[in-house]
């Protein structure tokens, strides 16, 4: 049995274990019809959805967005849901303030890179991903920019390190044990009777503030 830890378009592993029955699960929602496939994830879209409300009940409302490969469901689901929540609440979205990159430090770099060609730096980040925002905020700092008083940013994951970090990075809880337990669980399952029913679980997740959002200052002054 394989596990599999993503979800993307076009993806020739999961063709190829659909056509020979190999038993598989995936972590994350699949691209293509999801009755023949046993998966677990997060509901990513609301998720996205929250984060941005967050940023947005704060004050911000030039927010950029960060993201991981663009063909990547989670990327493209988050993209969907922070995008839906700028525009319900009637604020622009600028495409240049859209970025695809690596999670990495370096993928980090190119997202400062981006951001500091525009006109106005945003007061706020989305980003998918806390190895990415840690790398963000550090290449932020080379520049004296300081998160959170210059710039919040609100990632996912909450990996062990978000804790540990400086500031502590306010970071969505996806429940990684649980997507790992349940994973183990389904594909142990698939393998004792292959005719089972396909199983679709959505794991809850939580928003856990820290200290790199704070209310946008740049709104307040000009309110004033």
């Amino acid at each position: 049995g394989i596990i599999l830890l993503y979800s993307k378009e076009n993806d020739k592993i999961i063709d190829y274990l659909n056509e020979n029955n190999f038993p598989f699960v995936l972590v994350g929602k699949p691209y293509h019809s999801i009755d023949d496939i046993t998966y677990i994830d997060n509901d990513n879209y609301s998720a996205a959805r929250d984060v941005t409300n967050y940023l947005i009940d704060h004050g911000h409302r030039q927010i950029a967005f960060v993201g991981g490969d663009s063909s990547l469901l989670v990327t493209q689901n988050r993209l969907r849901g922070f995008q839906d929540s700028m525009q319900l609440n009637g604020l622009p979205v600028n495409e240049e303030e859209i970025i695809f990159t690596s999670f990495t430090r370096d993928g980090g770099r190119k997202a400062v890179d981006q951001l500091l060609e525009l006109k106005e730096l945003p007061t706020a980040i989305v980003v998918t991903d806390d190895v990415l925002a840690l790398g963000i905020i550090s290449v932020l700092s080379e520049h004296n920019i300081s998160v959170p008083n210059n710039i919040s940013i609100i990632s996912f994951n909450n990996a062990i390190f978000a804790e540990l970090a400086n500031p502590p990075l306010t970071s969505v809880d996806i429940n990684i044990y649980q997507l790992g337990n349940e994973a183990a669980k389904n594909i142990i399952s698939k393998i004792e009777e292959p005719d089972g029913t396909e199983k679709s679980i959505i794991v809850p997740y939580k928003i856990v503030v820290r200290g790199t959002c704070v209310k946008n200052e740049r709104l307040t002054l000009v309110s004033s």
